[in-house]
């Protein structure tokens, strides 16, 4: 790969908030030639930002590179080679597609930093850009535009974000007679309205005539509240995004609708209807991907409509947009936190404990159950080796998935049973030992997933080795057994455990209440939910992993051993000294979890474990060559990061990470 560090520097001009931001980054990572890369965050106005790359280059050429641009691979080099063809122009102008317009627009520019540098832009301009290039002009210098498309404009958009697109566009080219180039905005988006309804559409036509009839700044805000005053929104609609009817996010999707004050439907990820919804709740980024986990947010973000995504599920899967992020387990919950700009929330699930009711036992039967799928994360060869029959109950399959399905099946099962076993390697957090709480039985289970949430401590069981999760099991099937009074007991506090904490009674307000917070951009409301229930089961969040379980290969991974040693390091080694030492490796690495708030906060001590991101194995590999001790390294192709400093780099947007991370005080930590 051509090394251009020395010549080029490519200045990324965000303010952070742009839909389009992770996938200008990673367009920019997969550019055919290596260059010096800076971003120039939260500058205001643009000729501050534009100012900004004149007064930061030590490059003969750079490059300016909105957050809305998303360059092909050869990009950067197809300008550098024009830019450096000839010394004639002091600037080129290379054109992008503009999806909104279905049309070529000039936008992204490389300068001659040597001319560029005798200049400077009227920070108190509006037009400062084009105030200075009539200037250069007037001294000789010239622009080209160039013929060659080297990227798209704005992949991707929201109601508000076209909306300002176009209301400072019409703003600007109000007075040129030629539409600057674009022609008659109001008449393109106008026909194309008549001819197909489109959200995006209408609101570019609604930004073009605000712009345009109107000598003040109408917000999107401001017109939006016009169409929708809040007032007439307290009844929001959400729509659950299921795999099948019949199964589990059906059902769930279904108590919800029961309990809730906001219209709740189950929409099935292949027939979602967008123009009846506000929020869209999907129940797990792998329901069919990328359908679930990229194609269905982003035509929720081009209508306007907020996107809760969940995880439902133990799962390696990302969600490609959301406006929230939904957790319903410790482990799902310590997943997520790391890999969103977005809030990251435990809200768990739960049952309806209405339905779910206690029927009188036999105390002289002991029928042991197992509910599910017969799947190899369940385990089921491990009920074979149960001293107790077992008796299955698995609607698994097409017959079953179909929407006359209903709980009453399972509701008779666990009437027909005197205690429920969970063998499985790996959940979230299983419904069938919530339900079968519900209905007063006892319930022994292996450690996976929020178990240990559910159940008192005397009843769950080492998930490996499987001989000793079957010792275990069978020792405590044993004392039930032949014991009905405990199996009463139990069987009592486990009822009472779930209608106290995981019912949708319960529950259901702070649903109600975090999608209401969400609509209404109020997100510090939904952090206080969040908190609030951390609080409440802090213990479930502070437990360590014993093991990593791999759903895709079925096995379990080295266990999570915490080291109590430190980077080998002689007397005085500071922070700074110690990630030398990983930057000696000559691989791009990123701070994570505490790491990365000492980065940030400029803590000059040394963490107990130094967490970083790379992309591939390889790396890790290379960098464990130098530091093999005291070290974790998180293995992560899709991260999106900055640089922070002297070749480190933080997860971008970093504020929204750390907060996530250490909550809304993290600026205040020192260690």
């Amino acid at each position: 790969m051509v090394d251009l560090s020395e010549k080029l520097t490519v200045f990324l001009l965000t303010g952070q908030n742009n839909i389009n931001l992770p996938n200008a980054l990673k367009a920019i990572e997969k550019q055919s030639v290596k260059f010096k890369f800076e971003v120039i965050d939260g500058f205001t106005p643009l000729a501050v930002a534009l100012q900004e790359m004149i007064n930061r280059c030590t490059t003969p050429y750079y490059i300016q590179l909105d957050e809305d641009m998303v360059l092909n691979f050869e990009a950067i080099n197809i300008m550098y080679n024009a830019m450096t063809s000839s010394n004639e122009f002091a600037c080129r102008v290379f054109p992008l597609l503009d999806n909104s317009l279905n049309k070529l627009i000039w936008g992204i520019k490389i300068f001659n930093h040597k001319v560029m540098s005798k200049y400077s832009y009227d920070l108190n301009s509006t037009s400062a850009s084009v105030e200075l290039f009539e200037k250069m002009k007037l001294d000789g210098y010239t622009f080209k535009n160039e013929k060659t498309p080297i990227g798209v404009h704005s992949p991707i958009w929201t109601p508000e974000t076209i909306y300002n697109r176009y209301f400072i566009l019409t703003k600007k080219i109000k007075t040129d007679v030629n539409g600057g180039g674009y022609g008659d905005l109001y008449k393109l988006f106008s026909e194309r309205l008549i001819a197909e309804y489109n959200p995006l559409d209408f609101w570019a036509l609604m930004g073009i005539t605000a712009a345009k009839y109107s000598n003040r700044d109408i917000t999107y805000t401001e017109l939006n509240s016009m169409f929708y005053p809040k007032e007439e929104r307290k009844q929001l609609r959400i729509g659950k995004i299921i795999d099948q009817f019949g199964w589990a996010f059906y059902f769930i999707a279904k108590e919800m609708a029961r309990y809730s004050n906001h219209i709740i439907t189950y929409e099935k990820y292949n027939n979602v209807h967008f123009n009846k919804l506000d929020i869209i709740l999907i129940s797990n980024p792998n329901i069919c991907t990328p359908i679930s986990n990229t194609q269905i947010p982003k035509i929720a973000k081009e209508s306007g409509i907020k996107i809760i995504g969940q995880y439902c599920g133990e799962v390696n899967d990302t969600y490609k947009y959301a406006d929230l992020i939904i957790t319903i387990s410790p482990q799902t919950y310590n997943f997520a936190k790391s890999k969103y700009s977005c809030p990251v929330i435990y809200l768990p699930e739960s049952i309806d404990t209405q339905f779910f009711m206690v029927k009188e036992t036999n105390p002289d039967s002991f029928i042991v159950g197992w509910a599910g799928r017969e799947h190899v994360i369940k385990r089921t060869h491990l009920l074979n080796k149960l001293d107790y029959p077992i008796k299955k109950q698995a609607n698994w399959g097409a017959k079953y998935f179909n929407e006359e399905a209903n709980s009453q099946p399972m509701l008779d099962f666990y009437h027909s049973i005197d205690c429920l076993v969970l063998t499985s390697a790996s959940e979230c957090q299983p419904r069938v030992i919530m339900e079968a709480m519900s209905c007063g039985l006892p319930v022994v289970s292996t450690d996976v997933g929020s178990v240990s949430m559910l159940l008192d401590k005397e009843w769950v069981v080492p998930t490996i080795p499987e001989h000793k999760a079957i010792e275990e099991m069978n020792k405590k099937l044993k004392l039930l057994a032949n014991n009905s009074e405990l199996r009463k007991n139990v069987g009592k506090r486990n009822r009472v455990f779930i209608q106290k904490n995981f019912s949708w009674e319960m529950n259901q307000k702070y649903w109600d209440d975090v999608f209401t917070y969400l609509y209404n951009n109020e997100t510090d409301k939904i952090m206080e939910i969040h908190n609030l229930l951390l609080k409440k089961y802090w213990r479930a969040f502070k437990k360590e992993p014993k093991y990593v379980y791999d759903r895709l290969s079925n096995t379990f991974l080295n266990p999570l051993v915490k080291r109590n040693k430190q980077l080998p390091k002689k007397q005085g080694v500071t922070f700074d000294d110690n990630l030398n030492i990983i930057k000696s490796a000559n691989v791009k690495f990123w701070g994570l979890k505490r790491t990365c708030l000492y980065m940030v906060n400029n803590i000059s001590i040394c963490p107990e474990i130094i967490s970083i991101g790379v992309r591939n194995e390889k790396d890790k590999n290379t960098i464990l060559s130098v530091i093999s001790e005291g070290i974790e390294i998180i293995i992560d192709s899709k991260m999106i990061i900055k640089p922070w400093k002297d070749n480190e780099y933080v997860p971008s947007p970093v504020v929204p990470y750390l907060t996530n991370m250490f909550g809304d005080n993290w600026k205040d930590l020192t260690s």
